[in-house]
């Protein structure tokens, strides 16, 4: 159990507001306790899953830009160079190979611009989903165990 800071005698935040020890509880009270203490623990646990939510929002926002600008970037980039390009490269070959080697040249750089925002989203965002996850079922878990061995 949680213990709350500033309780002393190893008193948990379910039984904060009471003088009398653990062994001196009727049964009834310490399954109250322990349900009070179970309910504050899912709230704390919404709580956490909430601000890692955002921070995996976050994570996800500056990968999704990234891709964008690189995107944005790409299209912009042919746009202005494809025609000099095509042009300059079109008095050492025929206009239509030069083109086809432009355009293999740009699809290799968004590529690579691409694969680096996707690496930015599952190194900063996934990862954390999956500590919150592992969490929650630690948690279930515990509050399992808990009930079974208040139940016998």
């Amino acid at each position: 159990m949680a213990t709350s800071a500033g309780d002393e005698g190893g008193r948990t935040a379910g039984e904060a507001g009471s003088a009398r020890p653990l062994r001196q509880r009727s049964l009834r009270e310490l399954v109250g306790l322990l349900s009070a203490d179970a309910q504050a623990l899912v709230k704390q646990e919404v709580a956490l899953v909430r601000g890692r939510a955002e921070e995996a929002g976050r994570a996800v926002g500056r990968g999704t830009a990234m891709l964008a600008a690189a995107a944005g970037l790409a299209l912009f980039a042919a746009a202005v160079l494809t025609a000099g390009i095509v042009l300059a490269l079109g008095e050492f070959m025929p206009g239509w190979l030069a083109a086809v080697i432009v355009a293999a040249v740009y699809a290799l750089v968004a590529a690579v611009l691409g694969q680096r925002g996707r690496t930015v989203l599952e190194r900063e965002a996934a990862p954390k989903l999956r500590e919150t996850t592992a969490s929650i079922k630690e948690d279930v878990e515990w509050i399992k165990n808990r009930r079974n061995a208040d139940a016998s």
